[in-house]
This record gives C-alpha cells, structure tokens and sequence, in this order.
C-alpha cells in the first residue's frame, strides 16, 4: 500500500506540471481498486484457474466471480461519471509543485494509518497552498497562442472572464483543421488561470480563425454569453449557433443591443464601426474598448482602414495603452491616422508562424515602430500575459 502512495504522489507531480490539472477521483478510486484488485479480484482470478480444471465444478464459486466482475463494473461506471471534476491548478513554481506533492504524500500516509483528523487538516493546507496562494490577484489581458487566428483573454481578480474570439485553423487542404486549437492552448491557459467557465465570448466576426474554436469550448466548458454581430452571420450560421445556445443555456447577444457590459471594476465597451453595406465579413468586425482604471485596451479585430475612420470620427479615443493590432498586422488596418488618433504604448499582433500570407506586413511593423509603440507577436513571443497592477507587467511564454 505504501508503494502505491509513493506512486500516485509521483503521478501528481507528473500531471501537474504540464496539465495545471488534477482529477480528485483517480486518487479515491485508486483506494478501492488497488486493494480489491490486489486481495480480492486476482487471488479469486488464481484460485479459479486451478478449479476450473476440477471434474465437478463450483459453480457458486464461478458466480461469485461474477458478481465480482459486475460490482467492479458498475464502481468504474460511477467514477467515470465523477471523472468530468477536475481540480485546477494556477501556475505553480517548482517549490509548490514540490510541496504539494510532500503534503499528498502526507495525506495518503495518514490514510493509511487511520490519522483522519490529521489527513483532513493536512487536506486543507493542501487545497491553500495549490489553489488559493498561487493565483494571481490582478486584473489581466492575455493573447493567447492559436496560431494564425485570434483568440484573447481579460480576466478580473475575482476570475471573471471575457474570451474575444476563439482562434481557428486551416489545414493545407484549407479545410478547417482536425487540430484543436482549443484542445492544446485555449484550455491549457485557463487551467493555469483557474477559470472554470466563461462569463461572456465576443465573437468579432464569423471567419473560421475567429469563431472556429467555439464549437469545441461550448462542449469543453461553461459558458454563459455569446455576443456577436448578427448581420454578419448567414442564416445557416445563425440557426446553428442558436440551437447550440439553447442546448447549453447560454445567452446569445447581439451587440446593437448590448453597447456596454461591466466586469467588476473594468468596463467593456462594444464600439460598432462597422459598414452595413459592406460585403467584407472584416468590415462587420465588433471593436472591444476595455477600460480598467486608467487603463485602456482596443481590440480591433480584423477591423479594416475604413472601419478606424468611422471609429476615430464616431468615438473620438485617445491615449489608448494597449492595441490589438487589426487582421494579423495586414496591411488593410492600422492606418497613421488611428496611430495618430488613440497614441498607443503596446501593440499585440496574433499571427501564426511562416504563415501564407507572410503576416505582419513589413510596413505595418515599420509604421508601429515609427510611433515608438512596443510590439508583441505570438509567432516571436508566444503567449502574451499582461497583468495591470500599479505599473503593467509584461510576461510570455511558448505553450
């Protein structure tokens, strides 16, 4: 029994590294399957073998084997439903990874030994020190790492959080990609987050490398709005989207009727540039305005040069710190006169790496340099976290 806790402490260790999560119940379940399999179900296993050579055989002994198998069955059954509850870990150093894995090993042991007042007391410490102590009390605004797409995430101190967009992907046969985006970088980031659901997804416009993730999510986690522009939607998307809602009871919003929502203590704003008339999904993007303090964060979506004319004539922003760069970095958005207009500090550029179309455009960058404005490209820094404390902290990292 020892050396079982010795392993399963191991495996924690191994889990929690890479996947910032736990399940509860494999650690349960290994307590009734490791000593059923070990002193009941593989003795019985040998002594059958023996008995069932015999002339006359037992044959209360071959249904008790049965109804063995069926009570493991049925126990498998119930776990697996408890399965879906997973304990999420915020991001973790070395340290605490070390010290939980000590305090599990601890937890087991008393077990063992029959200490429950200590196991529980000992369960306790080990909730604080993995779930509680390590979060990040800040408010914060992450580019995450889809590739050539676009996906962006705000979350407030008290875990509230905002998904703009969800990332998509093309294979080289510009099918929609088996890959899920989803699956390997959106989920992971929320996990290190301990975001257990989303409050509101924006979905900027109906291109595959903006909303082709949200099938995936809507399946994978809780989500309790969608907000979109309808117009752009093709009655066929519409439908499919409105049934998906209604399976999941999550809110579908367009954003002419919703122009503000608050999140705590920021305010997010859904600016409508767009041109009615225009045939150009990218002229139908929703623009998100993120206002924390003094703190102001535009995301532009695939916003074209016409639609940042109707936004700086028809909102009039300026001193913006943060700029989620419009398209990729195409040379379609970002015009001198929106630099010139909002004066940001920090432009984020969501691009895949040796994408086809060989996106940020050279004068794009150019122009952005030329106003003295620091640029972060997920295809060079990765995932981009951005914590607003009393300064604004800058980290990245490769997932």
């Amino acid at each position: 029994m020892l050396y079982h806790v010795y392993c399963t402490t191991k495996l924690i260790y191994l889990k929690l590294y890479p996947f910032s999560s736990n399940s509860m119940i494999g650690l349960i379940s290994n307590l009734f399957f490791v000593p059923f399999y070990s002193f009941i179900l593989f003795p019985f296993v040998i002594f059958l073998t023996f008995i069932i050579h015999l002339p006359i055989k037992p044959l209360f002994i071959i249904n008790l084997y049965n109804q063995l198998i069926v009570l493991h069955d049925k126990v498998v059954g119930i776990f697996d439903k408890l399965n879906l509850y997973q304990w999420y870990i915020p991001n973790l150093n070395n340290l605490q990874i070390t010290i939980i894995c000590l305090i599990s090993f601890l937890c087991l042991v008393l077990f063992v030994h029959k200490c429950y007042k200590f196991m529980i007391i000992s369960l306790i410490a080990l909730y604080i020190v993995s779930t509680i102590l390590p979060q990040v009390r800040a408010y914060q605004l992450t580019m995450l790492d889809v590739g050539q797409g676009d996906a962006l995430l705000f979350e407030t101190k008290l875990h509230e959080s905002l998904l703009i967009d969800t990332g998509g992907n093309f294979n080289s046969t510009q099918n929609f990609s088996s890959h899920s985006i989803s699956k390997y970088h959106i989920l992971p980031t929320l996990k290190r987050h301990n975001i257990k659901k989303i409050d509101y997804v924006v979905v900027t416009h109906p291109h595959l490398d903006h909303i082709g993730e949200l099938d995936y999510l809507t399946n994978s986690l809780k989500i309790k709005n969608i907000i979109i522009n309808a117009n752009s939607f093709k009655i066929k998307e519409l439908n499919h989207l409105n049934n998906t809602c209604s399976k999941k009871n999550i809110k579908l919003i367009d954003f002419k009727n919703k122009s503000h929502f608050f999140m705590n203590k920021a305010e997010v704003k859904l600016l409508d540039a767009t041109i009615s008339n225009s045939d150009n999904l990218n002229e139908q993007s929703i623009i998100v305005l993120i206002q924390y303090k003094s703190y102001k964060i535009l995301l532009m979506g695939d916003a074209t040069i016409n639609n940042e004319e109707n936004l700086i004539h028809k909102y009039h922003l300026y001193n913006v710190d943060i700029l989620k760069v419009g398209h990729h970095g195409s040379r379609t958005s970002t015009s001198n006169n929106l630099l010139k207009a909002i004066r940001p500090k920090i432009a984020l550029i969501s691009v895949g790496e040796k994408n086809k179309y060989r996106l940020p455009n050279h004068q794009i960058i150019n122009r952005l340099k030329s106003f003295d404005i620091k640029i972060f490209q997920t295809n060079i820094n990765g995932e981009v976290n951005i914590l607003f404390k009393n300064q604004i902290e800058i980290h990245s990292q490769f997932n």
